[in-house]
């Protein structure tokens, strides 16, 4: 048995290091500007790189965290219920012993895939540059 969900809150972290939810608020009305928008939905240390590995397929927890370390459990759990709670990503939790949890990209997270293409091209070009090649 398979279940997808979507959760309702967003994981924070507070002053003191401890993780908590909070629920989650859609962008201010003052938010005009698209590329503010989009920064705003992609901002964090994770995110981007959580959604680029699973741009080519969906993946279980483990195999995202060896392709992140030095990611530590609970920052990844952390990006991947805010990414899920921004509908970038879905979870799929099998009915296993114990729990097989696998992820991926929502149609919307997939609309990322040129954004990424942009990135690496502009990267590689730049990072030529940086070496004086």
């Amino acid at each position: 048995m398979t279940s997808t969900y979507f959760f309702d809150t967003t994981p924070v972290v507070d002053a003191f290091g401890m993780l908590g939810t909070q629920m989650k608020t859609d962008l201010p009305r003052e938010v005009e500007c698209p590329v503010d928008a989009t920064l705003r939905l992609l901002s964090g240390k994770w995110r981007l790189l959580v959604l680029f590995n699973l741009e080519a397929q969906p993946l279980r927890w483990g195999e995202l965290r060896r392709r992140l370390a030095p990611i530590t459990p609970r920052v990844l759990t952390a990006t991947l219920r805010s990414l899920e709670v921004d509908r970038m990503i879905w979870r799929e939790v099998e009915g296993t012993i114990p729990p097989q949890v696998t992820y991926g990209l929502t149609s919307k997270g997939d609309d990322l895939a040129p954004v990424f293409k942009a990135m690496g091209k502009w990267g590689a070009e730049h990072l030529q540059e940086s070496r004086g090649t």
